[in-house]
This record gives structure tokens, sequence and C-alpha cells, in this order.
């Protein structure tokens, strides 16, 4: 099978460790096509950037278009996505609390499947969204238990919200 990647690699996106393009060509033995959708788009604009993902899409006459949304805030045009009609298209969002109200859930309707990090799949269903969820994998160097002391020092946890405050 034949995939487009769209996947950056800046310093976000360094902290996980998962390449998805890498999977899908070392795991599942595909052929694929890696694109950099943050260099593109700082070179080509959004127009340039449409325009490679069309190309690649025919050059490698991929059946699996996969958007990696980790790291950026680019978002490819609802209209152009729902364009790509000869191939299947994944949106692979992280964490979407803070951004699914003014983009993920427009965007993920000109999908196929969206794989998102964040357990509340189900209000993407709410918009006819084939959706699941795809855990967050941190590179253990970087996020690992330590040696020094983790004891609470308190009884008790705030949850909530302080007036006049982010959060």
């Amino acid at each position: 099978m034949n995939f487009v990647v769209l996947e950056t690699h800046n310093e976000d996106t360094r902290l996980l460790d998962q390449s998805v393009s890498r999977a899908l060509a070392a795991y599942g033995g595909h052929r694929v096509e890696t694109l950099d959708p943050c260099a593109i788009y700082e070179r080509a604009g959004s127009r340039g950037l449409e325009a490679a993902i069309d190309a690649a899409l025919r050059r490698t006459r991929a059946e699996v278009l996969v958007w990696c949304a980790f790291g950026t805030w680019l978002e490819l045009d609802p209209r152009f996505v729902h364009g790509l009609r000869d191939c299947y298209r994944v949106y692979i969002v992280g964490d979407d609390e803070a951004h699914f109200d003014d983009f993920d859930r427009y965007n993920a309707q000109a999908y196929d499947l969206v794989l998102s990090a964040n357990p509340l799949v189900e209000r993407y269903h709410q918009y006819q969204v084939a959706a699941a969820y795809y855990p967050s994998v941190y590179r253990a160097d970087i996020f690992s238990a330590s040696e020094e002391n983790r004891a609470k020092g308190h009884d008790g946890s705030f949850i909530g919200a302080i007036a006049g405050k982010a959060g």
C-alpha cells in the first residue's frame, strides 16, 4: 500500500517517540513518501502545500493520505481535503482539547478517520466523524520516573478555576 504522510519534525515533535511515516515503512512494509508541511508552507504558502500534496498523491498513486498535526498549527483547507476523493484521508491530532471547538470539529469532517490523543473521541462522533483514541508516546529519556521523592505535601488537590486566572 502507498502512503503520503504529512509530518513535521521540530522541537515539539522531538518530544514524541514516534514517527508515523517511519512506523508505516519499517513495521508495516508500506511505501511511504513523507512531506514536511511546515517547510513547504514556509516556502510556498498554503496553495503551494496543496500543490505538493496533489503531486505526491499522483506520483506515488497513494491510497492513503495521513496528516500528522503534531507540532504545527497549520490546517489544510477542509474543501481541499474533501476534494481528495481517490485516497483514504486520516487526520492525527494531539491533545485537541484547546482547539477542538475552533478547528478540529470542522476540519475533521473532511477526513475519513480521525485519531486523537484525547480519549474524548465521542465528540467527533456527534459530527458523524469516524474517530478513535490514539495514545501519545513520549521519549523515555525525557519523560521517565526519577529517583526523587514524589511524596505529596498536601492531603487534597484543587480541581477547578480561580477567577482572573487562565486555565
